[in-house]
């Protein structure tokens, strides 16, 4: 099979090639020379296809379509021909081992990986390539601009079981640092790292409303307990008194009151503006409990059973049974106890 350099539009235009299945193509890096070689049918939109790679699109989100262009190579007449061809030519340039090429398949029905299994070898031969490799200074600036509407995973959203699959892969032995233990020399290089300008909050104030935010996630009060106790300042209802009535500290209604806490929740709250922040029980996103399980648990805490045991039934840990016990969380749900 010889490479043919012709322009396939000037064939298609002139009518010499109409039967004409597909065409085997070069896509050149202008920058570096990286190639990548494919294959296309004739239909929609090929004249300004460029490729499907893995690395290639990668490569072309990063640098943009106009630092690449494209070269077509052989035209086939079937299927099967073109198959034949894309397979012929990446053996050719020896395009998969070969570090100027993004391809990463030897090419036959296209440049999707999903379900093949690479083997030891491969994965060995990859790692040992990639080792020593550095990026470029300019290689890592334009990674880092890859943000917001660039970025490929902006507005797409994990489906709820893929998350669930995700988070108990990642749990137990599944969790790479399971088992590990990190050396005082290491614990010290992060630390360093992560002081002074190197810290990526360095210079950085957050908003009060950002601080309020993380009070209240860390507070025994909830938004409501919040706006009733301002409504009690503004009625005139001693400090002392609403401390006792919310089991908190004087100090703490001393700061919601000179407004060094919660400034941006307002008296009489409204049930609208409550249901936004106080979603809770089986509702809130985190729960793992519903609200029959709790009655269950608690009852069984009456019994006496061990809070372990417990933990153990519910697939929840040993702290979260506790804090059900003390009140700490479920509180609005009771139950009968034994006299």
């Amino acid at each position: 099979m010889k490479e043919n350099v012709f322009s396939i539009e000037y064939i298609i235009e002139n009518g010499f090639d109409k039967s004409a299945y597909g065409f085997i193509y070069i896509t050149t890096y202008k920058d570096n020379g990286m190639k990548y070689i494919g294959q296309k049918k004739f239909r929609k939109g090929w004249k300004y296809y460029l490729g499907s790679g893995t690395h290639l699109k990668n490569a072309i989100k990063l640098y943009g379509k106009d630092n690449f262009s494209r070269g077509i190579i052989s035209v086939a007449y079937s299927k099967e021909e073109l198959n034949l061809l894309e397979i012929h030519f990446i053996k050719t340039h020896n395009a998969v081992e070969s570090e100027n090429y993004y391809n990463i398949l030897h090419g036959g029905e296209g440049g999707s990986v999903l379900g093949i299994k690479r083997s030891d070898e491969f994965k060995e031969k990859l790692h040992k390539a990639n080792i020593g490799k550095k990026l470029s200074q300019d290689h890592i600036l334009k990674l880092k601009n890859i943000k917001g509407e660039k970025h490929w995973a902006y507005g797409t959203k994990r489906p709820p079981e893929l998350v669930r699959q995700l988070s108990m892969s990642r749990r137990g032995n599944g969790n790479p640092m399971f088992g590990k233990q990190l050396s005082k020399d290491h614990k010290r290089k992060i630390g360093e790292a992560q002081r002074g300008n190197k810290n990526h909050f360095y210079g950085k104030q957050l908003s009060e409303e950002h601080k309020n935010k993380i009070r209240s996630s860390n507070s025994k009060l909830d938004i409501i307990q919040i706006s009733k106790i301002k409504q009690m300042l503004l009625d005139n209802y001693k400090l002392k008194f609403i401390a006792e009535l919310f089991n908190i500290s004087i100090s703490l209604i001393s700061e919601i009151k000179t407004n060094k806490k919660w400034s941006d929740i307002h008296p009489l709250l409204t049930n609208l503006e409550y249901n936004k922040h106080n979603i809770k029980g089986s509702s809130h996103r985190k729960s793992k409990l519903t609200e029959n399980d709790v009655i269950k648990i608690k009852n069984m805490l009456n019994e006496n059973i061990k809070q372990n045991d417990i933990a153990k039934l519910f697939s929840v840990s040993k702290y979260a049974i506790s804090d059900i016990k003390r009140g700490k969380s479920w509180s609005y749900i009771h139950i009968m106890t034994k006299k």
